[in-house]
């Protein structure tokens, strides 16, 4: 096992506040020995769609880098279920590289030779054209801008390569003064630690962002909202709807603008290695 520093700490869309607070939340989460199949039993919600999202790619295979990992509980899982030649687990701090991610790998009980843990940020990415897959189970509304984000995730991946991601997302019409209001609640962990939204990242994008943002960075987009997420649907008719009311058109069913729900994206970088759509205002961020 091998590992590489990507100095997070230069990355000027990387709030100072997000990695003291995931510093300290990793730091005294461990992973006790425990049974592999027990700790992924746990992830069903998560691991589920994604292996159904990579049997749609072909099975993972080749050079895999996982951003945002947490413990490491998914690329442990992947390389548990998959032939893989290269590994990157990437965390913005020391706990996860050192310690958390590491004991996550042991209770899997795979061969790390193949293994790089790394302390770095997904907004910069040190490779290109380079990855098969890169996973973020979690960790792209993390990001204070979706767009440079998911640009650097393109630039890292070869062309044809997919990007795999589960992330909560708020429905479209979900209204700026709940993002305003959000932004300055205060949230207790049960470590004992408390964070103002501000100053931290955890940002709970609107599905369309995730698209634009997407379509935007070059990306080829199929986004699947997951059942179940959303225990608190509400009923609304679309513009469509009403318009084909005499039709027997059924009314849809929308998200309620203040409940996330969860998606699963597979974004796949063309074969040419370019972004289809025309230049906008964004590239020159």
């Amino acid at each position: 096992m091998k590992k590489e520093n990507w100095n997070p700490e230069a990355d000027r869309y990387l709030k100072s506040g997000e990695r003291e607070l995931h510093q300290f939340l990793h730091s005294t989460r461990t992973n006790e020995a425990v049974d592999w199949r027990k700790l992924l039993g746990k992830k069903d919600r998560r691991w589920l769609p994604f292996q159904r999202a990579s049997e749609k790619c072909g099975g993972i295979r080749g050079r895999i880098l996982e951003v945002g990992a947490g413990d490491g509980w998914c690329s442990a899982a992947v390389l548990r279920h998959y032939e893989i030649e290269e590994s990157f687990i990437m965390e913005i701090d020391e706990a996860a590289i050192d310690s958390l991610i590491p004991e996550t790998l042991r209770n899997f009980e795979v061969d790390d030779k193949n293994v790089t843990l790394v302390l770095g940020s997904f907004n910069s990415i040190p490779y290109v054209d380079y990855f098969d897959f890169v996973i973020a189970m979690g960790s792209l509304h993390h990001s204070e801008n979706l767009f440079v984000t998911l640009r650097s995730l393109w630039s890292a991946l070869k062309p044809g390569g997919s990007l795999l991601s589960q992330e909560p997302a708020m429905a479209d019409s979900t209204s700026n003064e709940f993002y305003r209001q959000k932004s300055q609640q205060v949230k207790k962990f049960k470590e004992g630690i408390e964070f103002r939204n501000e100053e931290r990242s955890d940002h709970f994008y609107r599905k369309c962002e995730y698209y634009t943002a997407l379509h935007h960075a070059g990306f080829e987009v199929d986004l699947e909202e997951l059942a179940g997420a959303n225990p608190a649907p509400t009923k609304k008719t679309s513009i469509w709807s009403r318009l084909m009311g005499g039709v027997g058109e059924k009314p849809t069913v929308e998200s309620s603008p203040n409940t996330p729900t969860n998606i699963f994206i597979r974004a796949t970088k063309p074969l040419s290695g370019e972004a289809s759509l025309p230049i906008t205002a964004w590239e020159s961020i």
